[in-house]
Formats: structure tokens, C-alpha cells, sequence
């Protein structure tokens, strides 16, 4: 076993002073590596017999191809063996799964490009065994961490994403999602056509401008996506938003779903995120926002037509009537419970009171809290709790005020809306400041992905403006046409559109 090991690292070792080697050649030693490694791994009788010593006398930090391919040798042949697609060793606490475990949180990015397949494979039987057993949260840190691994920058859209997120989802393990679905999604994986355009295929061990020179469908880093998959995607993301009361974000990723493109009618992954859009809305601003100008007339009726309960409820939270609102909540209670939205029904009726107490603060500096009670009476508060309820609400910053009893105990307690000079408007500001600051990074990092954009679609400043040139020499089409080409997003758009909502 020793000697075969030792063959084993003395051919991987061919890669570890990479920087020492050009990429052509580096790329051309890899793909030599990797054919010998099959070649050896399945024929060699030491590893079949050895149980897991090779894996325990491999760094996959510096033989990530070798410790890959091994690792799944012994995934097939305890599958064969067994008929079991979740195998002991490959659970939760399995030798295999801690042997994954390990593997995802120090593989070596390049080297797993040339074994992409493999690479994929593993980390879906890491989700999926953890999942079969009831155990998703074991599987998102070292997930997680691989994703981040193979691209830091997290902007290319991925299977991987999506497993990631409804692991966190099955696990309640909401916080552990967000430095994924904090990076914005600038690409889908490129598609054949896309492929053809470019017509060649990159050198894998190459400094890219974008990881999705390298994260396309061809690579087998990454499933086939589908038109439904990238909208759970966002769906998922939006709900996990929601539990942690980011409203703002939730709408974002929200608008993103109930914005995709359809051909007759919507999808019921769409559906459910308008309804939750709906209630997004009213939590984070107080009212029902208007629709993204993208969304076609026709699928905004279809869209009404269909939540009807929902924009009946939102009218209702709207027009400040609290008797009515809760009229609305309790006559569709069986749709709230049917639909999974009984908690966000709930989050509405909490924050009426709040959206209340804001519209007072636009018109008054100050009042009463008898005033306020008459201003805006409460069905769901009697007189001696009110002050009770301003408190909580300030407390928890809901409301930007202050309470000031005065020494006279027969007067009222007077509540002050916070000015533009207080010490809250600072503390706000210098959020705002810390917000803009993170924002301007975001925003620079993401036009880096939109220049790669324009430029893959023929949409550069430049590209127009010698297309405009050459078209008045030649009497072309009109100058503001533009040929932007073929596009291909990485899924089939027609793939999963339903023509009738099932």
C-alpha cells in the first residue's frame, strides 16, 4: 500500500510548485495526471483492500484530484456492495462523510476544476445524506465553506446555491445562509451557445476576470439549472429574509421572482411569491408598493386575480381601520394557514399599531397619549395599555420617539416624535454613512460583472459606436438598432413555464 501511495503523491506532486509552471502546461500535466489517476485507482488492489488508508495519508489540500477520485471509489463500491444509496460510512459521523467533511474545507480550488463532476458529486451526497438522516445543519458549514472556496466572489448562480439555502431552510438555521444570499448573483452558468459564441474553452488554471469564464454548464462544477430551480432559489432566499425580519431584502429577492419573464401565465412558485410580496410590502413600508415596471399588465391581473385575499387585506391595512383588518384576517384564516403565511398574517397585524404611530409622527412633534389614543384608536389595546404598547414600540426602535411623564400625575404622558437634530437622527445617520460606504464596494464589485456583461453581449459603448459608424457608411439599419447577438442564460427560459397554473 505504501508503494502505491507513494506513486500516487509522486504524481500529484507534479503540481504543487504551479506558480513555477505556465497555465498551458499546467493545464496539459493536470489532464495527464487525471488519466493516470483513473487508470490506477480502480485497477490497483491495495486500495480496494486497504479500507481507508490512502484517504487517512492524503492532504487534500495538496492532493485534492487523488483524494477526490479515491473517496468516490469508495462511495461506488460501498454502494454496489450495499444497494444503498446512503450508506453508513457515507452519514452523518460516517469515515466517509468525516473524510468529505474534511475534504470541502481544504481542497485546493484549481485543482478540483479538472475533476469537476467528481467535485459536484460530492458535495450533493454531503447535503443529501444529511438530509436523509434529518441532520441538515451539519452539512451547511463545511457546504458553505466549499462554495466560497471554489469562487469567493459567489457571483455565479450554482446547484450548489440552491442545496445550500434549503439546508438552511430544513435546518432553521437561517443566519448561516446569509453570507451567501448577501452576494449578488451577477451570472448564470454560460450554455452551449454561449460556449459556441466564444469558441474556446479556458484554460482552467487561469486568472479569470470573472469565475464564470470557468463556472459553466460544460464544467460539471455546477447542475443544470432550471427556470423553476433559480426562482426556489430566490423564493427560498426571500423566506429566510423573512424569518430574520430583513424586510427590504426579502422584497428584493421577491421582485426578482414575480419579475421573470413568463409567456401566457405565471408559475405557482411565482404566485407564492407575490402573495409574499404582498405582505413584504405592507411589513416594510406600511402600504402595498407599486409593482416593477417590467411586469407586463396582463401578468399583474393574473397576479390580482389569483390573491385576491391578499390585496383585500393589504386595502384594509391601508385604510387604518383596525376592525376591518381584522375582519379580513379572520375570514381568510383557512388561506393563511393553506398557504404557510399564518406567521406573516400575524407579523402584519403586529406592525398596524407601528405604521399608525409613524403617520402621527409626520404630522405632530408632539402629543398626548390620550391624543394619540384618540388619533388612533386601538381595538386590540384598551386605554391603560397604550402607553404600554408606545414603550415596547420604542424600545425595540420600531418608533422613533420618546415618552416624558410630567410631575403634574393628573396630566398626561406626552409622546414626542424624534426631530432631525436628535440624538437618534445622529445615531441613523452614521448607520446610514457605514450603509453607503459598504454599498459604494458592492456597487464597484458589481459593475465589474455588468462591463463583462456588456462586453459578452455586444453591448460595450464602444462596440455601438463603431457599429453606428460602419452602419452609416455602409447605409445600414438605423443607428439606434443594436445587435446585441445570442444569448443564453444557462437554463432553457421556456423550461418550467407553466401554461396553466398546477
Amino acid at each position: 500500500m505504501a508503494e502505491v501511495l507513494s506513486q500516487i503523491c509522486s504524481l500529484s506532486s507534479q503540481l504543487h510548485h504551479s506558480d513555477e509552471i505556465a497555465d498551458q502546461d499546467y493545464d496539459n500535466q493536470t489532464h495527464d495526471l487525471l488519466a493516470q489517476l483513473r487508470q490506477i485507482i480502480p485497477t490497483a488492489s491495495d486500495i480496494r483492500s486497504g479500507g481507508f488508508y490512502f484517504l487517512d495519508n492524503l492532504n487534500p489540500s495538496l492532493h485534492s484530484l487523488p483524494y477526490l477520485l479515491i473517496w468516490g471509489y469508495h462511495v461506488c463500491s460501498i454502494r454496489s456492495e450495499t444497494g444503498n444509496p446512503f450508506p453508513e460510512d457515507v452519514r452523518p459521523g460516517g469515515k466517509l462523510w468525516s473524510k468529505a467533511v474534511h475534504f470541502l474545507t481544504g481542497f485546493d480550488p484549481v485543482q478540483v476544476r479538472y475533476a469537476s463532476s467528481e467535485w459536484r458529486e460530492l458535495v450533493e451526497l454531503v447535503g443529501q445524506s444529511a438530509l436523509a438522516v434529518s441532520k441538515p445543519f451539519l452539512a451547511i458549514q463545511p457546504i458553505r465553506e466549499a462554495i466560497f472556496r471554489l469562487d469567493s466572489s459567489c457571483s455565479v448562480f450554482t446547484s450548489t446555491h440552491l442545496l445550500l439555502v434549503k439546508l438552511c431552510l430544513h435546518a432553521r438555521a437561517y443566519k448561516h445562509a446569509l453570507p451567501i444570499l448577501n452576494k449578488p448573483i451577477c451570472h448564470f452558468p454560460a450554455g452551449s451557445e454561449q460556449a459556441q459564441l466564444e469558441n474556446q474553452q479556458p484554460t482552467l488554471r487561469a486568472r479569470h476576470e470573472s469565475s464564470a469564464q470557468i463556472l459553466r454548464n460544460s464544467s460539471g462544477l455546477s447542475a443544470k439549472i432550471t427556470y423553476r430551480e433559480h426562482l426556489e432559489y430566490f423564493l427560498n432566499g426571500a423566506m429566510i429574509y423573512m424569518v430574520l425580519k430583513q424586510w427590504k431584502k426579502a422584497l428584493h429577492f421577491l421582485t426578482i421572482v414575480i419579475s421573470s419573464p413568463v409567456i401566457n401565465s405565471v408559475s405557482m412558485v411565482m404566485v407564492e411569491a407575490y402573495k409574499k410580496w404582498i405582505l413584504a410590502s405592507l411589513l416594510e413600508n406600511g402600504r402595498l408598493v407599486q409593482t416593477p415596471a417590467v411586469i407586463s399588465s396582463h401578468t399583474i391581473k393574473i397576479y390580482r386575480s389569483i390573491t385576491k385575499p391578499y390585496i383585500t387585506l393589504a386595502g384594509a391595512f391601508e385604510s387604518g381601520d383596525f376592525s376591518r383588518l381584522g375582519a379580513e384576517v379572520d375570514i381568510a384564516r383557512p388561506i393563511w394557514h393553506m398557504d404557510g403565511n399564518t406567521g406573516l398574517i400575524l407579523q402584519v397585524v403586529s406592525a398596524f399599531e407601528k405604521f399608525r404611530y409613524h403617520k402621527l409622527g409626520g404630522t405632530f412633534a408632539a402629543l398626548t397619549v390620550s391624543d394619540a389614543m384618540e388619533r388612533a384608536p386601538s381595538c386590540s389595546v384598551h386605554l391603560t395599555n397604550i402607553e404600554q404598547l408606545i414603550a415596547t414600540l420604542i424600545m425595540s426602535k420600531a418608533l422613533n420617539a420618546t415618552l416624558s411623564h410630567p410631575n403634574d400625575l393628573t396630566k398626561s404622558t406626552m409622546l414626542r416624535f424624534s426631530g432631525l437634530g436628535s440624538r437618534a437622527s445622529v445615531s441613523k445617520d452614521s448607520v446610514t454613512q457605514s450603509q453607503l460606504v459598504e454599498g459604494g464596494w458592492s456597487l464597484a464589485s458589481l459593475m465589474t460583472h455588468v462591463e463583462g456583461g456588456d462586453y459578452a453581449l455586444g453591448m460595450s459603448k464602444e462596440y455601438i459606436e463603431n457599429l453606428q459608424k460602419n452602419q452609416k457608411q455602409t447605409g445600414g439599419p438605423l443607428k439606434d438598432s443594436k445587435n446585441v447577438g445570442s444569448f443564453s442564460g444557462g437554463f432553457d427560459i421556456e423550461e418550467d413555464i407553466m401554461g396553466g397554473l398546477c
